[in-house]
C-alpha cells in the first residue's frame, strides 16, 4: 500500500469512491436534500479546487487503485476518512490517518476534530477520537463531533 498526497487528477477517482461508500454505508440517515448537498460536495471540480487551494488530500492507492482518501481541512479539520468497501479492515483507514496526523502535528496543532456520520463513529472511537457532542443535523446532513488529541511529544 502507497499513501501519498493526492493530485488534481486523482479528483474523478476520490469522488467516485466518497459519493460510493455515502451511499452504501450512511445514505439513510441524511435527507434527500442533506444527500445531494453531500453530492455536490465531491464534485471532481469542486475536490481539484481544494486541492490547488492548499487542502491536504491523501491517498492509499493498493494495486493502482484508490482504496482510501483523507482530507484535511484548515489544519485540522477531519474532513474525509473513506475507504473503498472492498478494502474495508485492512488498514487503509488508519494508514491515511497516521500520514494526516503526522503532517497536523508538524503544524503544531494539539487536537484534531471531525464530524463522524453515525457509520464511521466506531471507526473513529478505534482511532482515538471521542465524541464531544449530541448527534447534530445541519442541512439534512447528519453527523456526530469527535475530537483526538495529540499525545505530548
Amino acid at each position: 500500500m502507497l499513501i501519498r498526497d493526492a493530485i488534481e487528477d486523482d479528483a474523478q477517482q476520490i469522488s467516485d469512491l466518497l459519493i460510493d461508500s455515502a451511499r452504501v454505508f450512511f445514505a439513510d440517515d441524511f435527507s434527500k436534500a442533506g444527500m445531494a448537498l453531500f453530492i455536490d460536495d465531491c464534485a471532481p471540480t469542486t475536490l481539484q479546487e481544494r486541492i490547488r487551494a492548499g487542502d491536504r488530500y491523501y491517498v492509499a492507492i493498493v494495486d493502482d487503485v484508490i482504496a482510501g482518501v483523507c482530507a484535511i481541512r484548515r489544519g485540522n479539520y477531519l474532513y474525509s476518512l473513506f475507504t473503498d468497501a472492498e478494502f474495508h479492515r485492512r488498514g487503509v483507514a488508519r494508514k491515511l490517518w497516521e500520514r494526516a496526523l503526522r503532517d497536523i502535528r508538524e503544524s503544531g496543532y494539539e487536537e484534531v476534530t471531525v464530524k463522524a456520520s453515525n457509520y464511521a463513529v466506531p471507526a473513529y472511537e478505534r482511532l482515538g477520537f471521542v465524541c464531544t457532542g449530541p448527534r447534530e443535523e445541519e442541512k439534512g446532513i447528519v453527523s456526530n463531533p469527535m475530537r483526538y488529541r495529540l499525545p505530548v511529544k
